[in-house]
């Protein structure tokens, strides 16, 4: 543990059965750090109890959910961001720190976790447990449904939201002082 964080080593899983109320509508958010690469893949959640590739990845620093294209973001190594992921109506959302990347149709249903085991920082067998990468994480939240998961807004939507609130508080007091 390092400042409140769990550190993890790569394919030292942490592995949650039962962890989904639903495993077709749900949200993930992780607050996390990677520490060592973000090149090549790099798995974050195992759909498929770890028999397969499918599961959501740092992919040459950019947030993607294979085997689907990638959904963008930048992530760095030693900044930490937090991961939104939402599945819900058949369509998986991806956020990055409160933004919204990418929604894309699940009708495969890639993000359902047959098993109902999702395991976190841990490579599958097929790929040898080769794509695991080292990391920190601050927090893990599973919500049982898409409506307890709200994006935070981008810094300048909110001073864009202040500003716009304070010019009508002094548009309506000079309108009173006439």
């Amino acid at each position: 543990m390092s400042n409140g964080a769990y550190d993890y080593t790569a394919n030292k899983v942490l592995r949650l059965t039962s962890a989904l109320p639903s495993t077709t509508v749900y949200c993930i958010d992780i607050s996390l750090t990677v520490t060592e690469r973000v090149s090549g893949f790099n798995k974050l959640i195992d759909f498929s109890d770890l028999l397969f590739d499918l599961g959501l990845y740092i992919y040459d620093g950019q947030i993607t959910f294979y085997d689907y294209d990638e959904v963008g973001g930048t992530i760095s190594v030693n900044e930490t961001f937090i991961l939104g992921l939402e599945r819900a109506a058949g369509s998986l959302s991806v956020f990055l720190d409160g933004i919204l990347l990418s929604t894309i149709s699940d009708s495969d249903n890639l993000a359902v976790s047959t098993t109902n085991i999702l395991n976190f920082f841990e490579d599958d067998v097929s790929t040898n447990q080769g794509e695991a990468v080292n990391g920190s994480v601050d927090f893990i939240r599973i919500h049982n449904d898409s409506s307890t998961f709200t994006a935070v807004p981008e810094p300048s939507t909110i001073v864009l939201i202040g500003l716009s609130i304070l010019g009508l508080q002094l548009r309506k007091r000079q309108s009173n002082q006439r």
